[in-house]
């Protein structure tokens, strides 16, 4: 997904965004960027270099167990030619969601606690 207006330009001189979807039963993805929205199934988003702001989603669930969502809201500086991960996780009652580097593998973001969501809500998004 492109999220600039005009021609696709080289990797070198856009930022990557990406998410982990490690599963259907444990991922994380991007609602939206800069206001505009992400669908689940954008996992790799191509954007301008400089500052942008995401709306990160990580969902946990087992089976037969209740779905856990954790929203955030992550403002980061992309540098042109990198490719980041957004990734976190849900545990018990909590969730921590980051940004990493692939380049360098360093975060980018710290790691923050983000309030989970009621499933019965998220399924009505």
């Amino acid at each position: 997904m492109q999220l600039y207006t005009g021609d696709r330009l080289p990797k070198e001189e856009v930022a990557i965004i990406k998410t982990n979807m490690e599963s259907w039963f444990r991922n994380t993805w991007i609602s939206e960027i800069d206001g505009n929205p992400v669908g689940i199934m954008n996992t790799k988003v191509e954007v301008l270099p400089g500052a942008h702001t995401l709306r990160i989603k990580v969902k946990d669930s087992e089976f037969a167990q209740p779905v856990y969502v954790g929203v955030d809201t992550i403002s980061f500086e992309a540098e042109a030619g990198h490719v980041y991960r957004v990734d976190g996780k849900v545990k018990r009652v909590e969730a921590v969601t980051w940004v990493i580097d692939e380049e360098t593998n360093a975060p980018v973001t710290r790691g923050r606690k983000m309030q989970l969501e009621d499933p019965k809500q998220e399924e009505k998004k």
